[in-house]
C-alpha cells in the first residue's frame, strides 16, 4: 500500500477498460500517460484535488498485519482524520509527497515522476516557501504512529 495522490488517480480515468496498455513496457509510459490524462481533464473542467484518509489511513510497516502486491507489509491506522483539498493538483500532491513521512517516502516517490512532469506541463508553479510554510502549520500528520 503506497500513497497514491490526486495527479495519479486520474489516471483511472482513461476511457480504455485495458489501462495497463497506458503503462508502457515495464511502466515506461505512465508518466506521461497520467500527465496526458491530466491535461484533458483539466482542459474541459476546472479541476479540484481531493486527498483523504478520515477513518483509515495506510502506512508501510515491515510488521504490519496486511501484504501489499508492490509495497509490501503494511498497517492501518484507524481515525486518522485528515482531507487535502486543491485547485493546483501539482501543489496538492508535491506537498502530500514532501510532508509523507521519510521511512515511507522511497514508496510514496512513485508519485514523484509524474509529479514533477505535471508540474511542468501543466505550467502550475509552487511558490518557494510553500513547504516549510506547510510543514509549520501541519505537523506530521502524514507520519506513522
Amino acid at each position: 500500500m503506497y500513497a497514491s495522490y490526486t495527479i495519479k488517480n486520474l489516471f483511472g480515468m482513461i476511457p480504455d477498460p485495458l489501462r495497463p496498455y497506458w503503462h508502457g513496457p515495464k511502466n515506461s509510459t505512465i508518466a506521461q500517460s497520467i500527465v496526458d490524462i491530466n491535461k484533458i481533464y483539466h482542459s474541459l473542467f476546472h479541476m479540484f484535488g481531493i486527498c483523504e484518509a478520515l477513518f483509515t489511513l495506510p502506512i508501510i510497516d515491515p510488521e504490519g498485519e496486511h501484504e501489499g502486491i508492490y509495497s509490501g507489509r503494511y498497517s492501518i491506522y484507524k481515525g486518522s482524520g485528515f482531507v487535502a483539498l486543491g485547485r493546483n493538483l501539482v501543489a496538492l500532491d508535491a506537498l502530500l509527497l514532501y510532508l509523507t513521512d521519510p521511512s515511507i517516502r522511497t514508496i510514496a516517490d512513485l508519485n514523484r515522476a509524474p509529479i514533477d512532469l505535471a508540474g511542468d506541463e501543466l505550467g502550475l508553479a509552487i511558490e518557494s516557501d510553500f513547504f516549510e510554510d506547510a510543514k509549520v502549520k501541519v505537523a506530521n500528520w502524514l507520519s506513522p504512529g
